[in-house]
């Protein structure tokens, strides 16, 4: 009794570890970017595009799935949108998947969107922290 007693405690002393769990990649990077560039061929363009403002909002859900909301902001109206993302840590930065396709990343307060544009151009749009 006394040996399983010295056993259980061996055990629990050496079985508990003194490292925190990592945290989730999602609350590293929740949060509402506002959008401050976009880029089409190189070429920058500031936002506001044509009197329109975009803004992103990450909305952490279990481990390290999130839900991306996109907010336009026109003149006289506002549209949004919502996907469901995968993340995956990427050395500094985190990369953005939906059904496995890579379409942004964040690194630390920027968070960069990739689109393909009709004529099959590539835009990237950058937003940072608010």
């Amino acid at each position: 009794m006394k040996q399983l007693l010295l056993l259980l405690l061996a055990f629990v002393f050496f079985g508990c570890s003194d490292e925190s769990p990592e945290p989730e990649l999602s609350a590293e990077i929740k949060g509402t970017y506002k959008a401050y560039v976009a880029i089409i061929d190189s070429v920058e363009y500031p936002f506001p595009l044509e009197d329109t403002d975009f803004l992103f909002e990450i909305i952490p859900k279990e481990g390290n799935t999130c839900t991306l909301r996109t907010l336009a902001i026109f003149p006289d109206a506002s549209e949004t949108g919502e996907i469901e993302i995968t993340l995956m840590k990427n050395g500094n930065s985190i990369d953005l998947l939906n059904e496995n396709q890579q379409f942004g990343h964040v690194t630390g307060d920027i968070f960069e969107f990739y689109v393909l544009v009709e004529d099959g151009s590539r835009m990237t749009i950058k937003a940072k922290k608010i």
